[in-house]
């Protein structure tokens, strides 16, 4: 099941945790990838058990690559392989050196606690207020305009309303709210599209 998990983080599920822009999106590849896990495996996984599983994974790869790079003097205690080492060499290691090898060091390992992308922390607050910000200003230029519409069709309606005798008054009133309504639900489908855009980046 460790090696399933691994495959599906780092082969399967890497591009779309590499391209998630914030929290939400990445919380919902998680979501997938559980539901693939437990689908393969014919049990309940929970996206919370994966990430915990991984973090738990990068510990263990920490400790293995710092033993590694010991002095070899505590010959008391030999050097004890990781749970699907070959997956944590094929992807947490630094390609570099004669066909690929490199020595473990601490920095490769530090670097690869530190920087957890696979959990919720990974976003930057700058970029994410950036998103917030840009989709907040989309969202009041869309709004602005609704309004602007409703309010050019109620000005060209009230002249022609003043002039009408009673009997008509109602009909004038119906056809303005009709316009009203018709341009208040496009405003609604754009920003019913709005949302569904920026839900996507």
């Amino acid at each position: 099941m460790t090696a399933s998990l691994m495959r599906l983080r780092y082969e399967t599920y890497s591009s779309k945790f590499l391209s998630a822009r914030n929290n939400a999106m990445i919380r919902a590849v998680w979501l997938l990838l559980a539901g693939d896990l437990s689908k393969e495996h014919e049990v309940l996984i929970s996206s919370d058990q994966c990430k915990n599983k991984i973090k738990g994974l990068k510990r263990k790869w920490a400790e293995y690559c710092s033993e590694l790079s010991s002095t070899g003097n505590n010959v008391d205690k030999p050097i004890v392989e990781a749970t699907c080492l070959a997956l944590m060499e094929e992807f947490w290691s630094r390609g570099t050196g004669m066909q690929g090898d490199t020595l473990a060091d601490n920095d490769t390992t530090g670097d690869l606690l530190d920087s957890d992308s696979d959990d919720d922390t990974r976003v930057s607050t700058i970029n994410k207020s950036k998103t917030v910000a840009e989709g907040l200003e989309i969202g009041m230029k869309a709004t602005s305009s609704g309004f602007h519409a409703v309010a050019s069709a109620m000005s060209s309606q009230q002249s022609a309303i003043n002039s009408s005798p009673p009997q008509r008054l109602e009909s004038a009133m119906e056809a303005r709210f009709a316009t009203v309504i018709d341009q208040l639900q496009t405003q609604n489908n754009n920003l019913a599209a709005l949302v569904e855009f920026l839900r996507k980046q």
